[in-house]
């Protein structure tokens, strides 16, 4: 059973890893043009993940009560910044979505937090924009993140093959072999090692029906034993919610079963 020194030994780990990355992420960012798509990566994890852990610390810094997370809000237009740099909209849409309800049902009591977070945000869109280098990275960043054309064919085509793998093999044709499978069911041809972006679709078209209706079981039970512990008013707990509907939300629209590990840590808390 965890007790609030390891909790709190837990949420430092997330937020001093993130850290890391953002540092690299700046050392790093002079060559950013010659990633792939202009868009920043550290320590091979992809767009994807890095742009989720930038966000990952904000959420922690803006939601946990220590004492010590005040001295850390200066970082986070710093995160802000360099999540906008992965130009993956995954995990950006997550997070607007996470603020937009939190502050719904707490405008009042956090309506400073609401307009300084929105004058950092519209700061590092900006930022961002001017700081471009000669290659346009910085605009390549920004214009993916904002305009849903670019690579929007390549998501609606996953989605079309992945239904059409549900009918054609319902007991799943086995972990990893979703883009070898769902080749014959498109023009567009995906690489060996891509996957459908979509957690329910990737464990219904490569596990089955059966393992899809465990998780979704998984889910039920113990989402209905988090709202009753809602009442409890347990900083902690709703932290970890927040964290885990954040991570959630990414798991439906970008990442495969690996990039989405963290999210199932969260369940488990």
């Amino acid at each position: 059973v965890l007790n609030q020194q390891d909790i709190n030994k837990f949420l430092w780990i997330l937020v001093g890893v993130s850290t890391m990355l953002m540092i690299l992420g700046y050392i790093n960012y002079e060559e950013i043009s010659s990633y792939r798509g202009g868009r920043m990566t550290v320590m091979g994890g992809g767009p994807i993940v890095f742009g989720r852990w930038m966000l990952i610390a904000v959420l922690v810094i803006l939601f946990n009560k220590n004492t010590y997370s005040r001295y850390l809000y200066l970082l986070i237009p710093l995160f802000l910044f360099m999540s906008f740099t992965a130009g993956s909209r995954g995990p950006l849409y997550a997070f607007v979505v996470i603020l937009l309800l939190y502050f719904l049902f707490s405008f009042r009591r956090n309506f400073i937090k609401i307009i300084i977070l929105s004058l950092l945000g519209i700061a590092s869109i900006t930022t961002l924009s001017l700081t471009e280098n000669d290659k346009g990275a910085g605009s390549q960043s920004t214009s993916r993140i904002f305009n849903t054309s670019i690579g929007a064919y390549a998501r609606i085509d996953r989605v079309i093959r992945s239904v059409k793998l549900v009918t054609a093999a319902p007991f799943g044709v086995g972990i990893g072999n979703w883009a070898q499978e769902s080749n014959k069911f498109s023009e567009h041809q995906h690489e060996d090692k891509q996957y459908s972006h979509n957690i329910f679709f990737e464990l219904m078209n490569e596990s089955g029906i059966v393992v899809l209706l465990l998780f979704v079981i998984l889910l039920i039970t113990i989402l209905d034993s988090s709202l009753l512990l809602l009442s409890l008013q347990d900083h902690y707990f709703r932290l970890f919610l927040i964290l885990f509907v954040y991570l959630f939300i990414n798991a439906l629209v970008s990442g495969d079963i690996v990039d989405n590990r963290l999210m199932f840590i969260m369940l488990a808390l």
